[in-house]
């Protein structure tokens, strides 16, 4: 396993760019590097300071580490705490520093509450939801405008919205049987802009491709899903087969394999051709709950399936995972779908599952939320287990491409196309650029 000398870290935390150090050599120091330029920006006291650096650029301060999820692109959101107080809104990538979010008074807007805005691609228009995400409201940024839409709300709703990637529709997913379960489009200002729903299915798991023109979603038979009351709302992990959606023209593609079930999200290929799902043999069993016993779908053999919508084939590709094991998928490159991987004996991590057959190839790498990147030249980013405090590249044989920084990392994130990656490492975001293969 080769590793290649990438970006190191230096004093004040901020990482060495990739290709201008020497090799690293075993129990020798890098050279130090030339501090970035530190350019104030406006916001008042406090206000974090944007920091540009060779490969990308870091901002804070900030109290701890916060939260970081891409708009697009070119835009990176920010949620951490200055001073006991919170500090939100975008970043360019362009330049600029941290222009404030709307809604909530930042005060007001307590930590563990900062998933409840949801802003479009261009952050032109803005989600906001209330306590629990009972409610949305709909905010234009450039007029102040704000909109009450008609759609179903219940607590929780918000974990299952989102725009497409040109910001011109939001999708609402209801997960319950009343109203009809399916999908609730609005347009940019929260107007109602059409429905879909299978009768006597449960549509659910809705993902943009990524031009936004359609959305792939797990179908499965109703009477198969509610097995309990239906006064509970959880999401349902399975569909019997995987739905193609044209939201323009309601035109619908579906995709099934005789004794397979789907779990978990679709995941599309950056170039949005091909489509990836967790395929496998659906078991039925016997659950006691608190209340009263249920019964409920496990998967037996789980592996990627892989859809051609063009062509409309499908096939499961890879080994089938053996024993009592989850996996779901993060990423799908060309010869490989980057995986997450759970098995209560082993714990769990993360692994390239080959398209032509073979065996996962595990990759280490300690288990988080954000988990592992797919990123540019279809290569993984994760911080690494046998490299602790190192944020890694690997290939999809599994080898150490390069190091791309070092130090406490958190919240690790890939933009859109994979060209850049957003972190968090010691009290300040750190965004750096992929390097090229």
């Amino acid at each position: 396993m080769t590793v290649m000398a990438g970006c190191a870290p230096r004093e004040g935390g901020a990482p060495r760019p990739t290709g201008q150090e020497p090799p690293a050599v075993a129990g020798q120091e890098p050279q130090a590097a030339q501090g970035p330029a530190r350019a104030e920006v406006p916001g008042g006291p406090g206000a974090p300071v944007r920091e540009e650096i060779p490969g990308g650029f870091r901002l804070g301060p900030f109290d701890e580490s916060g939260s970081a999820w891409w708009l697009s692109p070119d835009a990176v959101w920010v949620y951490a705490k200055v001073g006991g107080a919170a500090r939100y809104g975008a970043v360019s990538l362009a330049g600029g520093g941290l222009e404030p979010g709307p809604g909530h008074d930042p005060e007001d807007l307590p930590y563990w509450d900062r998933w409840h805005l949801l802003l479009s691609p261009d952050a032109g228009r803005a989600v906001v939801y209330s306590f629990h995400g009972f409610d949305r409201t709909f905010v234009d940024r450039e007029t102040g405008a704000v909109s009450e839409p008609q759609a179903p709300n219940f607590g929780g709703s918000h974990m299952f919205d989102s725009w497409s990637p040109d910001g011109s529709r939001f999708l609402v997913q209801s997960v319950r049987t009343d109203p009809v379960p399916g999908f609730y489009f609005l347009d940019r200002d929260g107007n109602p802009a059409g429905t879909f729903a299978e009768p006597g299915y449960y549509s659910h798991r809705g993902v943009w491709s990524p031009d936004g023109k359609r959305l792939a979603f797990l179908s499965v038979p109703a009477d198969l899903f509610y097995p309990r009351i239906p006064e509970e709302w959880e999401e349902p992990p399975y569909g019997e087969r995987v739905g193609v959606l044209d939201p323009e023209t309601g035109r619908v593609t579906y995709f099934a394999i005789d004794g397979l079930t789907f779990y978990a999200h679709p995941v599309w290929s950056p170039d949005g051709e091909r489509l990836a799902v967790v395929c496998g043999e659906r078991t039925t069993v016997r659950l006691d709950g608190p209340w009263e016993g249920y019964e409920t779908t496990r998967l037996r053999g789980p592996r990627p399936c892989l859809i051609d919508p063009e062509a409309g084939t499908i096939a499961p590709m890879g080994d089938p995972a053996e024993g009592d094991v989850t996996i779901v998928i993060l990423g799908l490159a060309d010869e490989a779908a980057l995986v997450a991987w759970a098995r209560p004996s082993d714990g769990a991590g993360y692994g390239w599952v080959p398209l032509g057959g073979g065996a996962l190839v595990d990759l280490g790498g300690t288990w988080s939320v954000e988990g592992a990147q797919l990123v540019a030249g279809g290569r993984a980013a994760l911080t690494g287990q046998l490299l602790p405090n190192k944020l890694v590249l690997f290939n999809q044989r599994g080898e150490v491409e390069r190091i791309l920084a070092e130090g406490a990392i958190q919240g690790l994130t890939a933009s859109p196309d994979g060209r850049h990656v957003a972190f968090f490492d010691g009290g300040y975001l750190t965004v750096l650029r992929v390097p090229e293969e």
